[in-house]
């Protein structure tokens, strides 16, 4: 049985810790308040198995610890397991870096305890002593659990494997499969966000990947890995929580079979299925350990319980962190929802970019005609601004420290919070008068003393009214000084809930603030673009109109079309740009940027010279300002190289000078590869080649007539 060890400066987390732990069967506890505590005992203790330790603490902190452990040389004697706020922030190659032996993210949640527990204790408690495999070959875990990842990977490392990669959630792990295209095993959690489990094995198989990569499912509901196994090409599934052992008698004839090149996995289906009901057994005997308690243990476990109703009088959630955050943001999220149908719109201008220069020219066009300012380019440039001001309003929260929001956004919203945050300064003010009043009344009394001192006659009524005045005065010091004393303690304990609260729900209200309004803040740029695209387009309509403007254009003889390009050239066309200015320097960046964007060229690579002329009518109808050349043979598109903002190519065309075309273009310009079959080697080699993006999936397979849809989707997603 593990002897162990809770480092936590929270009582109440410390209490927390160990109950759950013991509803596993665990009993064997000690404690300590910080890093200092906990180093002597370690010291002086050889049976401690394992601790777990906060980060953040007084006195000494995890981190420092842990340093102290190393540097004794004892680290390796104690298996540490990180049990913090700050794990959800720490990168994971910096956790792999601190070689702990797991990591639980702070706050718990009910139904993560068991999962991530018992494997984690399991794994430190039962060393099994395995054959190793040399397994050389790339494993990727994808689970949106830092601690389950932790878990699995170090169990494969026991096993002998050594080359393992990990994702967060399925998107993730699209990309570490486009950027490592040797994986051969996959364990892959079901419920997940951003990109679940089965959505993320629906993509692989479309690319028929899964005809390369083998699929272990992972999950806490043995449904819902059954009807992730009929759906995807996924080829067996393991029920969360397991022990090393069974997972080593899962996972180790499964890579046996990858390193044998044997494609039959029927037997390791029927081998999990003996195996679950074998470990349902197990764990009903072994995890439910109150049952087989003696009678003064039920006593603790009861006394335990007394404990934990005792720390509810803290504060308790009222609204969400997700809820909070949502109430917070909501302006800013309904009204991207109003303008949403900007977000789909396919052209854009940078409009920080462009800011400052439309401005000028719709100021200098409006000096030409003043009718610009009326009617729809006024109302453009009014919404356009409007825009500006919701996403400038929406930086300036996004800037404030994290504190700060957590204070305003969560905190603030919390009932509790501001109850004890209330009688907290309450009590504070209490205190502070019965300071002041014992320090009036320790003045007075010393006067008293010396007076009462002075009357020779102590038989006097004057003598007897002093006294009986002094021990009045005193009795009220008395009070004075033990209701100071009482209100500390009072306020050390309701501080104490406060800092416990936000301690517990500051790492989550991070990731989830943060993210929120960094995706408003994309979603709201996006909506500025799509209207500066439109404003400019507006303006520049209206100036075509114009007989005032146009006369201008011709006497200024500016040549080129109605457009902020053509104009930023006539504006730049007497200056320097070796010797330009800081902010001539920017128009001239401005520049490149609107010839980049007005200029696009699309490049068609293929034999069929009837395809070329459908692919470009497609590509009209998306943009007629598209520049759009065909070429029948990749030869004499090398004769003369220009560049490319997309090259779609024959993927399957004779003669086809791939590695120059890739030695030229590879880092220049988007491909969109065309396949004339869905053929798995093709695809794969095309992969290779980093030719073919996994993640944004640049291909489309014509096994008959081009899909106009698709291409059109495909060339917007690329451009």
């Amino acid at each position: 049985m593990l002897n162990i060890l809770i480092v936590d400066d929270s009582s109440t987390m410390r209490k927390l810790i160990k109950n759950s732990i013991k509803k596993l069967g665990y009993e064997n506890f000690l404690e300590a308040e910080n890093g200092a505590v906990a180093l002597e005992l370690i010291e002086n203790d050889d049976s401690i198995d394992c601790v777990f330790l906060d980060i953040n603490m007084p006195v000494m902190s995890g981190f420092e610890l842990m340093h102290q452990l190393k540097e004794k040389n004892i680290f390796d004697k104690v298996k540490i397991i990180l049990a913090s706020t700050e794990v959800s922030t720490l990168g994971q190659d910096y956790i792999d870096e601190l070689n702990v032996a797991g990591v639980i993210p702070k706050p718990f949640k009910k139904h993560e305890i068991e999962t991530i527990l018992i494997p984690l204790l399991d794994m430190i408690e039962n060393k099994s002593k395995v054959e190793k495999i040399n397994f050389e070959e790339a494993i990727l875990i994808v689970d949106d659990s830092i601690s389950m990842r932790k878990i699995i990977k170090k169990q494969l490392l026991e096993i002998g494997c050594s080359n393992l990669l990990e994702a967060s959630n399925g998107k993730e792990a699209l990309e570490r499969v486009a950027e490592n295209m040797d994986i051969k095993l996959m364990f892959v959690d079901i419920n997940m966000p951003i990109m679940g489990g089965v959505d993320l094995l629906l993509h692989l198989q479309k690319s028929h990947m899964l005809d390369v990569i083998k699929v272990v499912i992972i999950s806490n509901d043995a449904k819902e890995i059954a009807k992730a196994l009929e759906t995807t090409k996924a080829i067996t599934g393991i029920e969360k929580p397991f022990k090393q052992n069974y997972l080593y008698e899962v996972i180790i004839p499964i890579l046996n079979k990858i390193l044998n090149g044997d494609e039959n996995f029927e037997d390791i289906k029927e081998k999990v299925c003996q195996l679950d009901s074998t470990c349902d057994i197990e764990n009903q005997m072994e995890f439910k350990p109150d049952e087989n308690l003696e009678e003064e243990d039920d006593k603790n476990s009861e006394s335990e319980v007394q404990e934990s109703e005792d720390d509810e009088k803290g504060l308790k959630l009222g609204l969400s962190v997700e809820k909070c955050v949502d109430r917070y943001l909501n302006p800013y999220g309904q009204y991207i929802i109003k303008f949403n149908n900007y977000l789909e719109q396919k052209k854009s201008l940078e409009f920080l970019s462009m800011k400052r220069f439309i401005i000028t020219a719709y100021n200098h066009l409006m000096e030409i005609d003043i009718e610009l300012k009326m009617g729809a380019v006024f109302d453009s440039k009014k919404d356009l601004f409007h825009t500006e001001k919701v996403y400038l309003d929406l930086m300036k929260k996004k800037s404030n420290p994290k504190e700060i929001a957590f204070e305003l956004v969560f905190l603030n919203q919390q009932k509790d919070y501001v109850l004890f945050k209330k009688k907290l300064e309450d009590l504070k003010n209490l205190q502070s008068l019965n300071k002041s009043m014992a320090t009036s009344l320790h003045s007075d009394l010393k006067n008293r003393k010396e007076k009462i001192k002075n009357i020779s006659d102590k038989s006097s009524k004057v003598y007897k009214d002093e006294v009986i005045d002094y021990k009045a005065k005193n009795k009220a010091y008395a009070d004075a000084l033990y209701k100071a004393s009482a209100l500390k303690e009072e306020i050390s304990e309701i501080y104490s809930f406060i800092e416990e609260f936000k301690e517990t729900y500051l790492g989550h209200f991070e990731i989830a603030y943060f993210i929120k309004i960094k995706k408003q803040a994309n979603d709201l740029i996006s909506i500025l673009n799509s209207k500066c695209y439109e404003f400019d387009d507006i303006l520049w309509s209206r100036a075509k109109s114009s007989m005032s403007i146009r006369k201008f254009f011709e006497n200024s003889e500016i040549k080129g079309s109605f457009s902020s390009q053509t104009f930023l050239e006539y504006f730049l066309k007497s200056v320097d740009r070796a010797k330009a200015n800081t902010e001539n320097k920017k128009l001239f960046e401005l520049l490149d940027y609107l010839k980049k964007e007005n200029n696009k060229t699309i490049t068609v690579i293929t034999e069929d010279t009837g395809e070329v002329m459908q692919m470009k009518n497609i590509i009209e109808e998306v943009d007629k300002s598209y520049k759009i050349q065909a070429f029948t043979s990749s030869a004499k598109f090398l004769e003369k190289p220009l560049e490319q903002n997309l090259i779609i190519l024959d993927y399957e065309m004779k003669n086809l000078n791939l590695d120059k075309i890739l030695k030229l273009y590879k880092d220049k310009s988007n491909f969109l590869l065309i396949f004339r079959k869905n053929s798995k080697s093709l695809i794969f080699e095309a992969m290779d080649s980093g030719i073919l993006n996994a993640t944004i999936k640049n291909y489309l397979v014509k096994p008959n007539n081009l899909n106009p849809k698709e291409l059109s989707k495909k060339v917007i997603s690329l451009l």
